[in-house]
């Protein structure tokens, strides 16, 4: 049994970084905009990894957003990466907001 929530990626041909987790698994599949996303990447050749989280439940919680921490670490993504020291708890905040805004849940 796999623990949740969990990351996978999928990736283009061009992207050549390392990818920070496993590859999505057959049969499984990624659909709507992401994919669409990835498709055109792929058609026009362009380096781009998508990385999708699966879990167990239906709103945004602290636990999902935090398995995207991995993520940061990457180079591909340091660009956009301004100080983690802070991101426990500005994702606390974003969770909490979530669940504040959220109001038939």
């Amino acid at each position: 049994m796999l623990p949740s929530p969990f990351l996978r990626a999928l990736k283009t041909k061009e992207f050549k970084d390392r990818v920070l987790c496993p590859l999505l698994e057959q049969p499984n599949i990624v659909r709507d905009l992401p994919a669409a996303v990835l498709s055109y990447c792929q058609v026009w050749q362009i380096p781009a990894v998508l990385y999708q989280c699966y879990t167990d439940i239906l709103k945004l919680d602290l636990e999902t957003i935090e398995a995207f921490k991995p993520l940061l670490s990457s180079s591909t993504l340091q660009s956009l990466v301004k100080d983690v020291s802070k991101s426990t708890e500005l994702l606390t905040k974003l969770a909490t907001a979530n669940e504040i805004h959220n109001i038939y849940t």
